[in-house]
């Protein structure tokens, strides 16, 4: 049974909505130390098809000595109705609840323990756990917000799937994220490859694009594309859904 229930869409949009007044206003009293950003995108459809889609993102870090730590949270929900409500289909149903913590050992050294919760009903994960630890390096650095890091380590996976068989993985985990400044704009490239050392036909790989634009000190306009590629799909029968789940989204974003 899903944890969320459907809903209509303009109460799906009046509550992202909600969530996103909701975390400015706690991002304004964020106490010294703190930063981060929430953003929020969405659109809604009325003719011939009528279609909701509506995605929210917040994260928050805090570095103090050698230590950072970064909190996060994704919502996406979508839902077409293409003969008013005889066929209506969710196509997007997903959270994500992420922290990663790393300790800078040197210059370039640092340690990582990354950590998600995270659900997705359109593709029959009921309930999926990753926790990943290891080094990471700075290759790379060139300034404020231009770097590339790469990192490595071991791993466990845990998928609670509708119709089908759970997954327990120990797996190996390599990633790197890229980011650099176009004048004013940022760029930021991401990757995770997820191997399990039991079964290599289960492996996981995800990658984020995202290019924000400034408009003022707080705001901004942000496209990402986010990619993810499971080898071995959650389905009943197995491999019903497909592969690849590709995520376009625009966004406006509040920095604190």
């Amino acid at each position: 049974m899903s944890i969320l229930r459907p809903c209509t869409p303009f109460a799906t949009c009046a509550a992202l909505c909600t969530l996103a007044l909701a975390a400015t206003a706690v991002a304004d009293d964020a106490p010294p130390g703190w930063a981060g950003k929430v953003s929020l995108g969405g659109s809604i459809s009325r003719g011939t098809t009528d279609s909701l889609s509506g995605n929210l993102e917040a994260t928050a870090e805090r570095s103090w000595d050698d230590h950072l730590l970064r909190l996060g949270l994704r919502a996406a929900y979508g839902r077409t109705d293409p003969d008013g409500g005889h066929n209506a289909r969710t196509d997007n149903d997903e959270q994500y609840l992420t922290q990663y913590y790393r300790y800078t050992a040197s210059k370039r050294l640092y340690l990582f323990g990354d950590f998600e919760q995270s659900r997705d009903a359109v593709q029959d994960i009921d309930f999926r756990l990753i926790a990943n630890a290891g080094p990471g390096y700075r290759i790379w650095e060139g300034g404020e917000k231009r770097y590339l890091d790469v990192e490595g380590g071991i791993g466990y996976r845990h998928e609670s799937r509708s119709g089908d068989a759970n997954l327990d993985n120990v797996l190996g985990r390599t990633a790197a994220t890229f980011s650099t400044s176009i004048d004013a704009a940022i760029f930021v490239q991401t990757a995770e490859f997820l191997l399990p050392f039991d079964s290599t036909g289960e492996w996981l790989a995800r990658a984020r694009t995202s290019l924000a634009f400034p408009l003022t000190q707080s705001w901004s306009f942000e496209n990402s594309l986010n990619l993810e590629y499971q080898n071995d799909p959650a389905g009943d029968p197995p491999n019903e859904n497909a592969n690849l789940e590709l995520d376009y989204i625009v966004s406006l974003v509040y920095s604190f």
